[in-house]
C-alpha cells in the first residue's frame, strides 16, 4: 500500500519546473561529505512520484504530495528532519522525439488569404540501433 508524503517548500525559492508525474529523490544531510572543498554525496535515494502540487502564495508555501510506493504498508516516512531534494522528469510524459522510420506531414492553410511558408525544421534521432 502506498503512502502519501507531503513536502513543503518556500514558494519564492522553489524550482517551478517540477510537475505531477516527476520522480522525487532525497539525500540526507549525513550523506553529504566534503572532499577538497567540494560537497559530494552518495547516490540520491528515490522517494516517489509527484501526485499533487498546491501553491499558496499568501503564505509563500508550496506543498508537494509524493506517492511513496517503496515504504512497506503501515510504515511512515523513510526519514524525519531536513533533506536535500532533487527531481527528474518522467521519460513518458516529456518524450518529444519522433519515433519510427517514416513520417508524413501535411500543412493546410485554413485562411482565405494566401500564406508563405519560409522554413520547416525537425530533429531526427536514429532509434533502430
Amino acid at each position: 500500500m502506498a503512502i502519501i508524503i507531503n513536502l513543503q517548500f518556500s514558494a519564492s525559492t522553489f524550482n517551478n519546473s517540477v510537475q505531477v508525474g516527476d520522480n522525487i529523490y532525497y539525500t540526507l544531510p549525513g550523506d553529504i561529505q566534503t572532499e577538497g572543498g567540494f560537497a559530494t554525496t552518495a547516490t540520491p535515494s528515490f522517494l516517489g512520484i509527484v501526485v499533487n502540487i498546491i501553491i499558496d502564495n499568501q503564505i509563500d508555501i508550496i506543498t508537494i504530495s509524493v506517492r511513496d510506493d517503496l515504504t512497506p504498508s503501515g510504515g511512515g516516512a523513510p526519514f524525519t528532519g531536513p533533506a536535500y531534494y532533487s527531481f527528474s522528469k518522467s521519460g513518458k510524459a516529456n518524450h518529444n522525439d519522433l519515433i519510427g522510420y517514416y513520417n508524413e506531414v501535411k500543412f493546410v492553410n485554413n485562411s482565405k488569404q494566401p500564406a508563405k511558408l519560409f522554413a520547416v525544421g525537425t530533429e531526427v534521432t536514429e532509434n533502430s540501433k
